[in-house]
């Protein structure tokens, strides 16, 4: 079994006292490199040298996750405050990708329902004032996006 959480993986194969870093994304902005730098060095070195925290509950959040992993592991408000700002831009990213989904969806589901309603068998009457002889019964085939309507009676 595998337990992936932020970054780190533990494998059932690997020892219990070893841990491994995903790397990072590329990135060429310098404060974006310094901080995993910083934030590696920190997260390693705080490990070896501090007591262990306490083991966290199944139904601690991932926010709380977060606060406490630079509370007691990493120990620098400065990385603390650079990663969360970069957690909420991330999350208001995936709101924002997750509302535009919501509502392309939306509307296709719109067009599908008004595409099956126009295409359905109707009466279209030419304006003329004798009834019913200038009434014209058209269907709707639809192909391509272009509706081919067709004379049935005249």
């Amino acid at each position: 079994t595998t337990l992936v959480r932020h970054g780190a993986r533990c494998d059932s194969e690997v020892p219990k006292q070893s841990i491994q870093f995903r790397q990072h994304s590329p990135s060429r902005d310098k404060t974006t490199v310094t901080h995993w730098i910083r934030f590696c060095t920190a997260f390693v070195r705080n490990s070896a040298r501090l007591r262990s925290p306490m083991a966290l509950k199944a139904t601690t959040s991932i926010e709380e996750e977060f606060e406490l992993l630079f509370e007691y592991v990493v120990k620098d408000r400065a990385l603390r405050n650079f990663y969360r700002e970069k957690r909420d831009a991330f999350i208001e990213e995936d709101e924002r990708i997750h509302l535009m989904r919501t509502a392309e969806s939306v509307q296709n589901s719109v067009l599908k329902a008004t595409a099956g309603e126009s295409s359905d068998s109707m009466s279209i009457s030419d304006g003329s004032s004798v009834e019913g002889s200038n009434s014209h019964s058209t269907s709707g085939c639809k192909r391509n996006g272009v509706t081919k309507q067709t004379e049935s009676s005249k």
